[in-house]
């Protein structure tokens, strides 16, 4: 699928210029897609401020059968509330933590908090209820105990493997990405790319410091096995 925020796309314009922007996006995804797969328009969440544009754009344009999904952030409270909306609609739905910085009032601050609140949105994610409704989800986390709980939820709800995905960023924790997809399991890799990528990755970073840091590691890590990679197979490296 691909991926935006609506502050790139004139939300600053007015509520108006940002969804007629991800209509017309949409509707190009819509044209070269599968309609029997997951591809589509993903919007990101952004900061708390964001949360009820981001989701009338989503709802406008998946009651208009667009292929829509939007993301949730597991750290802020209302999430629960957004979440099951989305799950009776039958929405294609990626939860992640959330980076933001925001009050105590609105999110979850602590790490066990933030991660009690994404495993209680993954028994939503699994309930009958989102059966019924053809609901999707997108665990984005690269957290091996996040997986391994949401997968032992889904094996006791029955929720086969392909009804649900894992996303994780291209480059980093390759390892659970590989074990994920050799156990069966559906698994997205998110990939910044066009001639903007560093200054959104330097957003990114902006926002999540100790994310950065992992991308950062990742990348050192890759340049090098590139490297050692080279040496070995070409003479004048």
């Amino acid at each position: 699928h691909i991926s935006i925020d609506p502050t790139q796309i004139g939300s600053m314009q007015g509520p108006e210029a940002c969804f007629a922007n991800a209509e017309r996006i949409a509707a190009a995804v819509r044209a070269v897609s599968d309609p029997d797969g997951t591809a589509c328009l993903m919007l990101d969440m952004e900061d708390e401020t964001m949360v009820d544009l981001t989701l009338r754009i989503h709802d406008q344009l998946l009651a208009a059968d667009y292929p829509v999904a939007v993301t949730l952030q597991a750290y802020l409270k209302r999430t629960e509330r957004d979440f099951s909306e989305r799950v009776r609609k039958g929405a294609f739905v990626r939860v992640v933590k959330g980076a933001f910085a925001a009050g105590a009032d609105v999110a979850f601050t602590a790490r066990r908090q933030i991660e009690q609140s994404y495993l209680r949105l993954a028994e939503i994610a699994f309930s009958d209820e989102a059966r019924q409704a053809k609901a999707y989800t997108a665990f984005a986390t690269h957290s091996r105990a996040l997986h391994s709980r949401i997968l032992k939820l889904a094996e006791r709800r029955e929720w086969a493997p392909g009804s649900f995905e894992f996303e994780l960023l291209m480059g980093v924790c390759d390892d659970v990405a590989r074990d994920l997809a050799s156990a069966g399991h559906r698994v997205r890799l998110y990939l910044p790319f066009g001639t903007s990528w560093w200054p959104y990755a330097l957003r990114r970073i902006g926002e999540n410091p100790g994310g950065g840091l992992m991308v950062l590691s990742a990348l050192v890590s890759r340049f090098r096995r590139h490297k050692r990679g080279r040496r070995r197979t070409d003479p004048d490296g």
